[in-house]
């Protein structure tokens, strides 16, 4: 899959009526770190009217703050052990 179409079918998950669709389009973009779809999951951390997707967005717009905090602290600080390439 070409990642325009994976970047649209995601973007239509996000958008998606359905709960469950928001969940699963915001798991996907955690584990393939594709995240320029990264204010779509910031409006449904503040505006999804399901509160489970909203909470599911915030935790994982945490812990992308919390990967980019420990990324710019000194490594003998971090909490997380960041992947050098």
């Amino acid at each position: 899959m070409k990642v325009s179409t994976a970047s649209h079918q995601l973007l239509s998950m996000l958008r998606d009526q359905r709960p469950e669709h928001r969940i699963s389009a915001i798991w996907a973009l955690r584990q393939i770190g594709f995240w320029n779809l990264l204010n779509e999951v910031g409006r449904i951390a503040k505006t999804d009217p399901d509160n489970k997707a909203r909470r599911y967005a915030l935790t994982a717009l945490r812990s992308i703050a919390e990967l980019a905090y420990d990324a710019a602290m000194p490594i003998s600080t971090r909490r997380v052990p960041v992947q050098q390439q």
